[in-house]
């Protein structure tokens, strides 16, 4: 998944270690919500409590040339 990114000020990358199934699943799900996996992963910890609004979940890819 190399696509570009939009740097935005204020945001830290994080790391993990998952096991490939996990890592499979959290693609798959994603896919199907029609969200990144960044966006699916930050829901998924808005809803444990973790205060992430609106303008956090939006997309960072760079538009799609066509």
């Amino acid at each position: 998944m190399g696509s570009s990114l939009v740097t935005v000020a204020n945001e830290e990358a994080i790391q993990i270690i998952v096991p490939s199934k996990v890592k499979r699943q959290i693609q798959l799900m994603a896919l199907q919500n029609n969200q990144t996996m960044r966006t699916f992963i930050l829901n998924a910890l808005k809803k444990q409590g973790v205060n992430v609004s609106e303008d956090d979940l939006a997309d960072r890819r760079k538009p799609k040339r066509k």
